[in-house]
């Protein structure tokens, strides 16, 4: 499988790898999905996780080289972030959030990257209704 990227795409992905490009990357894309959600373009449940969410940190960046099955070998760039949420319950499941937040970035950037949650945080310390 071939996957054609733009000479400006493939220049991020090969001298980017640092942590502040990431997080700039990884704030353009949430800043994309609230106005997704404003716009009614996502499911409501996802809109649901991005507002609980009050601070997005990317913790690391690394290139990773896979091998396909033609044995040829392609790289990405996986993103590792903690993300620090406020939700009225003690764990919040943000799986829908961690793929609406790499689809995001995505459309930025092009399919050379995924995003990971590392950690979660619930900042709520008070779990009464």
């Amino acid at each position: 499988m071939k996957i054609i990227i733009t000479e400006q795409q493939q220049k991020i992905l090969n001298e980017s790898k640092s942590l502040e490009f990431a997080q700039n990357l990884i704030d353009q894309a949430f800043d994309d999905l609230k106005d997704d959600c404003e716009n009614s373009l996502i499911n409501s449940y996802t809109c649901e996780e991005v507002e609980t969410v009050e601070k997005i940190k990317v913790v690391d960046v690394q290139k990773v080289f896979v091998k396909t099955q033609t044995t040829k070998e392609s790289s990405f760039l996986l993103v590792k972030i903690d993300v620090d949420y406020n939700y009225i319950r003690e764990y919040r499941d943000l799986s829908d959030f961690e793929i609406q937040l790499q689809w995001a970035t995505k459309q930025i950037i092009g399919n050379n990257i995924r995003v990971s949650i590392n950690n979660q945080n619930n900042t709520r310390k008070q779990f009464d209704w």
